[in-house]
């Protein structure tokens, strides 16, 4: 058995909680201001997570034609603060006795931009060690809810539906692997996650 999970808002942070950043140093206005930028975006974002993109050309993107009080380095430097925020609680835990009880693998499936890779593999390395492989969407150039993502997960690594599980936060991610046949677990919260696991006939505890 191999369990497939995403990496942001299930084990770390990723983009959300940075326009919260933005609220507590430049106001409520300029934190809506700056997702609902990100929200107009949501395709270059893809690009992004693509590997199609740079980083600070999305940045650039985010802040062109208005007024703001902050510019792209500062965005820049609070998404990376925003990356480095304590991990959501008990989950590194679950999976680690998910693969000591069931003699199961975790690959980590994450839709990333490339620039900060090598500040997540630094900053979260326990989160990393646990896990036998790394798949990053800026490397296969496909985000996980693209047409064929995990068709081509499954063909690629001779897998079938029923040998994994897929845990992500994203609807549009779990509906995607539902399509394939892939069992899946919308994640919210370490205890709900422990709680379909189980219903999936894993062992938890």
């Amino acid at each position: 058995m191999i369990i497939l999970t995403d990496l942001s808002e299930v084990l770390i942070h990723g983009f959300p909680g940075t326009e919260k950043i933005v609220s507590e140093r430049y106001g409520v206005s300029a934190g809506s201001k700056f997702w609902d930028r990100k929200c107009q975006l949501s395709d270059e974002f893809k690009e992004l997570l693509r590997g199609q993109l740079s980083e600070d050309e999305f940045w650039k993107m985010i802040f062109q034609g208005d007024d703001w009080e902050f510019g792209p380095e500062d965005a820049k430097a609070m998404f990376g603060e925003n990356l480095s925020c304590p991990r959501y609680d008990g989950v590194l835990e679950i999976y680690e006795k998910v693969k000591d009880l069931n003699h199961a693998k975790l690959w980590i499936v994450s839709d990333h931009l490339r620039e900060r890779v090598p500040e997540l593999l630094r900053e979260h390395q326990d989160v990393f060690a646990i896990a036998e492989k790394v798949i990053w969407s800026c490397d296969v150039h496909k985000i996980k809810s693209d047409p064929g993502f995990f068709e081509e997960l499954l063909h690629t690594n001779g897998l079938s539906p029923k040998d994994v599980i897929f845990i992500d936060d994203f609807c549009r991610n779990v509906s995607a692997a539902g399509e394939c046949g892939i069992p899946w677990v919308h994640f919210r919260n370490a205890k709900q996650l422990e709680s379909e696991l189980e219903k999936l006939g894993l062992q938890v505890r």
